[in-house]
């Protein structure tokens, strides 16, 4: 969805943003149908989300300091590490 939307001429902190509103529509709609289906952990999915809650608020802060730029180039570098640690394991 990000490369779509950088495709369209946003760049990555408003694709990312384009995505999170997304996926955050869906979400209504996706936990009622496996709350009804008692498929949910109500304890393990509150811990989960508050992780990731505080993975969010830390991610935002330190995309808006780098910058969208650097942010590519760590991605980046991100992608070719694990490439090659896929290709040597």
């Amino acid at each position: 969805m990000v490369a779509a939307a950088r495709a369209k001429g946003l760049d990555y902190l408003e694709a990312t943003a384009l995505k999170v509103y997304c996926v955050m529509a869906w979400i209504p709609f996706t936990l009622t149908i496996f709350l009804l289906a008692e498929k949910i952990d109500i304890l393990t999915g509150l811990i989960v989300g508050m992780g990731c809650l505080i993975g969010a608020i830390i991610g935002v802060k330190l995309a808006v300091w780098l910058g969208s730029e650097k942010i590519k180039k760590i991605i980046l570098i991100l992608v070719i590490l694990f490439s090659i640690r896929i290709i040597v394991k």
